[in-house]
């Protein structure tokens, strides 16, 4: 199933300033992967904060998600 909006997933239109990865962890390793055009492990990668998107992967996902993803979300740290 290849999914291309975000009204396919039926996500709240905004969820504003979600991290990546609680984004990812709300959706599914799946669910993200298929919607971000990436293999599931590359999600799972970028879930646990072992790697992130590639720029241009980052504007797709903010994007793809209507903006509840922003880069800040996708590139800030955590907080220690």
């Amino acid at each position: 199933m290849c999914i291309k909006t975000l009204d396919e997933l039926h996500v709240p239109w905004k969820m504003a300033g979600m991290r990546l990865s609680e984004y990812i962890k709300k959706h599914g390793d799946e669910r993200c992967a298929d919607l971000f055009g990436v293999k599931a492990r590359t999600v799972a990668s970028w879930r646990r904060g072992e790697r992130f998107p590639r720029p241009s992967q980052a504007n797709r996902i903010i994007r793809l998600t209507d903006g509840a993803v922003s880069f800040d979300d996708i590139y800030k740290k955590e907080a220690a």
